[in-house]
């Protein structure tokens, strides 16, 4: 599982935070590699769960814009309000310390 997303991952790095679907699709194939690694060996439990914090990072800093330009942008683009965005930045931020904490 994990090397499978690792391979998806690197074949199109970009998409993964632009589709849902694919962000989706790597969540759960990390999950599935740390829910399959042996009890012995919680390195390969910690690099699944580690990829999993990572990716909840990187959706949330594609979220915090640069400047006030580009938070405007990106609340036209999306049709909502630009306290909306921060918030889902903030929510994958803290998704990221919960893994980063469990891992």
């Amino acid at each position: 599982y994990y090397n499978k997303a690792l391979e998806l991952e690197k074949a199109e790095p970009e998409l993964t935070l632009k589709s849902t679907d694919r962000f989706k699709l790597l969540l759960d194939l990390y999950s599935k590699a740390a829910d399959a690694a042996p009890t012995l060996r919680n390195d390969l439990k910690f690099a699944a769960l580690h990829k999993r914090g990572l990716l909840h990072h990187r959706k949330g800093q594609s979220n915090v814009p640069k400047s006030e330009q580009e938070i405007m942008m990106m609340a036209m683009q999306e049709r909502s309000d630009p306290v909306k965005l921060l918030k889902r930045a903030k929510g994958s931020f803290q998704k990221a310390l919960e893994i980063y904490k469990g891992a």
